[in-house]
């Protein structure tokens, strides 16, 4: 009996803990406004919660209106915190060739000859591309994209249908595909079913302007050349005193109060989590927000076994964050930077873009692709944009424009 009694607690206690974690992850991943919708939420099913808005989150409201971040902006964030190893020259080329609708248009045979390398290499920079958010995106036709998005959902009937009978299905011809893949119409008619839950167009979000209001956690001051991170306060949690009396003989109210609790604690943990983060982030990045340098190279992996936490906490702590900078809101995530070779700063990119124009040919001058190439045997990895913004802050004319003949 004794045996049986120290089990059933040891399950409570098991699952108290769950419970408690769960609600922990669920709201480190969240941003504010889902935050403030949470407690919202929470203030109108549990008495002993309470909320009050500030003026600074009233204000904030009524004055900021934030766009979104691209798709080019989303897919660099994506890459910027990949742990595989990637070609950061390859994937930003396609990632600007991409269309406004996150197709390719151009050939592989084309790019290949642009960035000078071979099929099996452009291939697989690409399936990387492909394996980020929105699901289809980097596809070269709508077919494609589809394909993907089945590969993601495991709907390998459907991704067979799509590669194998792309021509009976767009002439209709159920019974050609049911007798080639051994299936009955009906089936056939499921699984083309189940494609119909596939979008064609995943980027289309991106195409519209798609402006809301964001509300960044924290706002990043310069004061006398320090750095200050001032948690952004929206409102104020707080437990209605008046229940507490009647806890004792109520126990709806304990429930609830244990529940007030457990917001409580976590919201705290929350918020101490995300502040440990964004003070060491500010401290590796303290030279960007001062003066403007460019960021110093640190991973998700890094910045995670610096602090001593699992990465995946990190990652959640920074979903979906901003932080606000001379009335600017920012992704947190574009704080993280991987490594320009020996993290070079952007004097020394500039110098040695300089020094290979000087040896250039005239008659053949190097587009900014190719330049892309000619720093990566320097050990500079860096993107297309990142050289075409550095060429013209050293007043250098594009290629077409220097070539001499």
């Amino acid at each position: 009996m004794t045996q049986f009694l120290q089990q059933n607690q040891t399950m409570k206690q098991t699952h108290i803990l769950t419970h408690k974690n769960q609600q922990a992850l669920k709201i480190l991943k969240m941003d504010s406004r889902e935050l403030l919708e949470l407690i919202s939420e929470c203030v109108q099913q549990n008495p002993f919660l309470d909320f009050h808005p500030s003026a600074q989150g009233d204000d904030y409201l009524l004055q900021n209106a934030i766009q979104r971040p691209s798709l080019q902006e989303d897919l660099y964030m994506q890459l910027h915190t990949l742990r595989e190893p990637y070609d950061e020259a390859i994937c930003a080329y396609l990632i600007e060739s991409l269309d406004e609708h996150g197709f390719l248009s151009g050939s592989v045979s084309t790019y290949c000859e642009d960035l000078q390398i071979d099929e099996e290499t452009l291939l697989s920079q690409l399936r990387i591309l492909q394996s980020f958010e929105p699901c289809g995106i980097a596809a070269r036709s709508i077919r494609e994209a589809l394909i993907l998005q089945c590969r993601k959902t495991r709907n390998t009937m459907g991704e067979q249908i799509l590669s194998e009978y792309a021509q009976e299905l767009a002439e209709g011809d159920l019974a050609a595909i049911a007798g080639g893949m051994q299936l009955s119409v009906r089936e056939v008619k499921e699984v083309i079913a189940s494609l119909r839950t596939c979008n064609p167009d995943p980027c289309a979000a991106y195409a519209k302007e798609h402006v809301e209001t964001i509300l960044p956690e924290v706002e990043i001051c310069v004061q006398d050349q320090q750095l200050q991170i001032v948690p952004m306060r929206y409102g104020a949690t707080l437990v209605q005193e008046q229940y507490v009396q009647a806890i004792e003989q109520n126990e709806q109210l304990k429930a609830y109060f244990r529940e007030a609790n457990l917001l409580f604690e976590t919201l705290n943990r929350r918020n101490a989590t995300l502040l440990l983060i964004m003070n060491e982030l500010v401290s590796i990045q303290k030279h960007h927000f001062l003066f403007g340098d460019e960021l110093q190279s640190c991973t998700l992996q890094q910045l995670a076994d610096q602090l001593g936490l699992h990465v995946s906490t990190v990652s959640r702590a920074l979903q979906h964050k901003y932080y606000l900078f001379h009335g600017k809101c920012y992704p947190i995530r574009s704080l993280l930077c991987t490594a320009t070779a020996q993290g070079d700063s952007s004097d020394a990119v500039q110098r040695a873009i300089t020094e290979i124009l000087r040896h250039e040919d005239p008659s053949h001058p190097f587009s900014d692709q190719q330049l892309v190439i000619k720093l990566r045997t320097m050990d500079i990895s860096v993107s297309r944009r990142t050289v075409t913004k550095y060429r013209k802050l050293l007043h250098i004319p594009s290629s077409t424009h220097r070539k001499h003949t």
